[in-house]
């Protein structure tokens, strides 16, 4: 029984919290592991489409002419859709030779024909304020 009663007391300050606290290592700084917070449901958020570009006159203009819808607009093509810039400058507009004419070669030859004439067309003079006697 000597035994007993200093077990016993070793037991109940082994176990008590006082006794954790004081076997426990000194706190230091808080952890460096952190916790993410719980991550909520949110709505996916999704962006529109970009709107595509307004066709212009030439787009639809290439669209009608273009009968077969093959990209590829031939000289019977453009007479038949009564395009007289186009079946006029055909062979200008169709370096390659091959044919046919694309979209982009219209308006690739239509940029360069209004660069070409701009460049022609003197600009006016600017007005010569009257001069005054005096």
């Amino acid at each position: 029984m000597r035994y007993l009663i200093p077990a016993f007391a070793a037991l109940v300050l082994a176990t008590s919290p006082l006794a954790a606290q004081a076997q426990t290592p000194a706190a230091t700084a808080p952890s460096a592991v952190t916790t993410a917070p719980a991550a909520t449901a949110t709505p996916a958020v999704t962006t529109p489409a970009p709107k595509a570009a307004k066709p212009t006159k030439l787009d639809k203009r290439f669209s009608d002419a273009n009968t077969t819808k093959d990209g590829q607009l031939t000289l019977d093509q453009a007479k038949a859709a009564k395009w007289t810039d186009v079946v006029k400058h055909f062979d200008k507009i169709d370096i390659d030779k091959k044919g046919y004419v694309t979209e982009p070669e219209i308006k690739k030859y239509a940029a360069t024909a209004k660069a070409a004439k701009a460049a022609k067309t003197p600009k006016p003079a600017a007005p010569v304020a009257p001069a005054t006697q005096g």
